[in-house]
């Protein structure tokens, strides 16, 4: 039977801490969650909407390259894509789908609510489905136009973070 991994993260984003989270499979439940309670958490300033390049330098379908730990995740695939949604209006919003692949688990990560702090771009993370509470975010700390490569860092509480490497393969987010 496969182990479910859950996980909270804290990812510091000019001076705020936000609260980050991954699992394989269900929702972690709070009190599994390693680090401080979230009342403990301070709440992050509102970030800018989109992140601060052009969206079709980034959007498209992602390998992963590297990544600083392999227990979490040895290999993995992210895809950028823009998602239609009806509430509370209609529009079209930048979203994300990470799927890691670690030495024991697969973990899945949705990114929404793509925005930035300054030249800092930030995602919020949501475990299970996009419409769910946000349980964290992701942070972009590089990206490179020329080569189609971006870097996210993803930190869990009481222990380092996790920084992954991504390169384009496909600019068209539709297998």
């Amino acid at each position: 039977m496969r182990r479910v991994l859950a996980r909270a993260a804290a990812v510091t984003v000019a001076g705020a801490v936000l609260a980050a989270g991954a699992c394989s499979g269900g929702s972690p439940a709070a009190s599994n969650l390693p680090g401080p309670p979230a009342a403990a958490r301070p709440s992050a300033p509102s970030a800018a909407p989109g992140w601060p390049m052009a969206r079709q330098q980034w959007l498209g379908r992602y390998r992963m390259t590297w990544s600083s730990d392999p227990s979490f995740a040895r290999s993995g695939l992210l895809t950028l894509f823009l998602r239609p949604v009806t509430k509370p209006k209609v529009t079209v919003v930048p979203s994300g789908i990470m799927s890691v692949f670690g030495g024991d688990a697969t973990t899945v990560l949705y990114l929404t609510r793509f925005g930035h702090l300054g030249s800092r771009a930030v995602a919020d993370v949501n475990v299970g489905v996009f419409t769910s509470p946000p349980v964290g975010a992701v942070q972009l700390t590089t990206f490179s136009v020329a080569s189609h490569t971006l870097t996210l860092v993803f930190s869990a509480s009481a222990s380092r973070p996790v920084e992954m490497r991504f390169v384009r393969y496909s600019a068209d987010p539709h297998p």
